[in-house]
């Protein structure tokens, strides 16, 4: 991490921002707590205008190989070898993946990489109350700033999966719930 620190005068936010994202969700204290002072810092993503620019497709992309791998399901890449595969991000790196995504106009045109991820965190067999609701809440970002064609794509879908979600969970839904159904 020193590394990174030492690393990141000379790199831009762009470069960095993936590894201190993981590096904040490390299980070693003293890591996660400089991985997030760095990301505070160097980033700014918890600000109203942060250091990197969260329209970039680039980092979108990076994103939202991460959160995904290439190593099983859907994205799995039998171009690559084997060995070189990437396994998906831990479940609090993609917790904290999914609140940079939920505030990136870019990341809700990424069809069908939206679908990929909203399907993932709503109906991941390994997700977790949290991620779902993230997955929750980037379907609402999604529904509100992709473009028309890529909603008409995939609307249907995603619409079915949170009935059915929703439908699922019926006999223990308090009013409120039940009101949003």
């Amino acid at each position: 991490l020193a590394l990174v620190a030492a690393a990141s005068a000379a790199l831009q936010p762009r470069e960095v921002v993936t590894h201190l994202l993981v590096a904040a969700c490390d299980p070693a204290d003293v890591v996660s707590r400089r991985g997030e002072e760095l990301l505070r810092r160097l980033c700014a993503l918890d600000s109203p205008r942060p250091a990197v620019d969260l329209e970039d497709s680039g980092l979108v992309g990076d994103l939202m190989s991460l959160f995904h791998g290439n190593a099983f399901g859907t994205t799995l890449d039998d171009k690559v070898p084997e060995q070189d595969r990437k396994q998906p991000a831990s479940m609090p790196v993609r917790c904290r993946i999914m609140g940079v995504l939920c505030r990136s106009v870019a990341a809700a045109s990424a069809f069908p990489a939206t679908v990929q991820t909203i399907s993932e965190c709503v109906y991941g067999t390994g997700s977790s109350s949290r991620l779902r609701q993230q997955g929750m809440e980037f379907a609402v970002w999604v529904l509100k700033y992709a473009p028309p064609h890529q909603l008409k794509a995939m609307g249907p879908t995603v619409l079915k999966g949170l009935l059915d979600t929703l439908d699922q969970g019926v006999g223990s839904l308090d009013s409120v719930s039940m009101g949003l159904r």
